[in-house]
């Protein structure tokens, strides 16, 4: 992506340069919401992880698919390919494939589980009715988690995907039961 167009971008939403909006408060705290602690790409772990945009559609309002976690190398190596004539949007996905191993961050099943995963392992009947809670709790605005789900450790991006952490929120379930319940006695007395 040329720096022109980056900076332009910036200009937009009312930092200098480009460089100045990924040194901004905005820009790091959403950075620390949806950085993981593995490369996406190769699996790695350590200090050199960077959180790389994967598309720059709303640059200063950034959506937790919007950007992935990558180390330095890969980072570097993804921007190397857009440099050659590669489309960004692709790059990632192309060089993921190309790092793969055996020893690739995988999510654990029990853990991370998609809308209908969720959905059958909660006690909600139908989607409506889980969106309905979530939005409630305000850990959805209906379609995508919020940034208090990404916060609270509810959410996270697995291969550009929104997955829920089935334990924490059967605990958050079962609180808002305990609520209710709590609620309903006070009323009755």
């Amino acid at each position: 992506m040329p720096s022109s167009y980056l900076n332009y971008r910036a200009r937009c939403i009312g930092y200098p340069s480009y460089t100045a909006y990924l040194q901004s408060p905005q820009w790091r705290m959403f950075r620390e919401q949806v950085k993981a602690n593995a490369c996406y790409c190769c699996g790695s772990r350590g200090a050199d992880l960077q959180v790389h945009h994967t598309n720059y559609d709303h640059l200063g309002a950034e959506k937790p698919e919007d950007v992935m976690t990558v180390c330095n190398a890969c980072h570097e190596a993804i921007h190397g390919k857009v440099k050659n004539g590669g489309d960004l949007e692709t790059a990632h996905e192309q060089h993921a494939l190309a790092t793969t191993t055996n020893d690739r961050v995988k999510p654990k099943k029990q853990e991370w589980v998609s809308w209908f995963e969720l959905l059958n392992k909660s006690k909600h009947q139908s989607l409506a009715e889980l969106r309905t809670f979530l939005v409630d709790q305000g850990l959805s605005d209906g379609k995508r988690a919020t940034q208090k789900a990404y916060g609270r450790g509810l959410v996270r991006l697995i291969d550009g995907k929104e997955r829920w952490n089935i334990r924490k929120y059967i605990r958050i379930m079962q609180a808002d039961k305990k609520r209710k319940k709590r609620a309903e006695k006070a009323l009755l007395v």
